[in-house]
């Protein structure tokens, strides 16, 4: 047992967040996935989260969304198994742990996921998507970040195969949303997050952001 036990704590391991929010995101959904990784096996854990919009109209990435009272405890399914190629790296799993049904849909019974370096821009933790407003000529401006400061980090994108996945994930997560990026953790930030507001003419943007650290 200790043996199995210090093999685990040597894997390397990463944090990534879907928030996925706004008035046709009803109700809004949280994805927490988070890898491990060793020389030859890999395990994933996937934590599902259905929160409580304030309002009919559901959440928005104002604020909102870091509050965790709206969020409840989250159900969560693990996924393991072995590295499948080196060159590009990538890794077959399959549930092993956890329930099949969840507030998120069926989860796939099997994932594959194919990984490579990237940089992407990353928003401050708790950053606001502030929508755009109606000009004179009636026009509307583009929503925006505040703040709008990015940091570039390098991460590691990770691409799923859903292809024998439940049709309720293809169609409800669409290609927009994925892939997965996980980024080293940064001055108490566990991990980046995508976070995507759909309110249709309203706004409609995401963008990656610094989880907020753990209280």
């Amino acid at each position: 047992m200790a043996a199995e036990a210090l093999d685990d704590a040597m894997l390397d391991r990463r944090v990534f967040r879907q928030v996925l929010v706004g008035a046709l995101r009803y109700p809004p959904t949280r994805l927490t996935w988070v890898l491990f990784r060793g020389a030859t096996r890999a395990r994933l854990k996937v934590f599902c989260q259905v929160g409580r919009p304030p309002t009919q109209l559901g959440m928005s990435l104002n604020g909102d969304e870091n509050d965790e009272t709206r969020w409840p405890a989250p159900t969560m399914t693990v996924y393991t198994g072995a590295r499948a190629s080196e060159d590009p790296r990538s890794y077959r799993l399959s549930a092993t742990a956890g329930p099949t049904e969840t507030a998120c849909g069926v989860m796939p019974g099997a994932l594959g996921l194919q990984c490579r370096p990237e940089h992407v821009s990353v928003l401050s933790a708790g950053a606001a998507l502030m929508p755009g407003k109606k000009t004179d000529g009636d026009e509307k401006t583009t929503a925006r970040w505040q703040p709008s400061s990015r940091t570039r980090v390098e991460a590691l994108r990770c691409d799923l195969a859903l292809d024998r996945a439940p049709a309720s994930w293809r169609i409800r997560y669409s290609a927009r949303e994925w892939p997965l990026v996980f980024a080293a953790p940064r001055e108490g930030a566990p991990g980046i997050e995508w976070a995507h507001e759909n309110s249709d003419q309203v706004v409609q943007e995401g963008g990656y952001r610094w989880m907020p650290a753990p209280h």
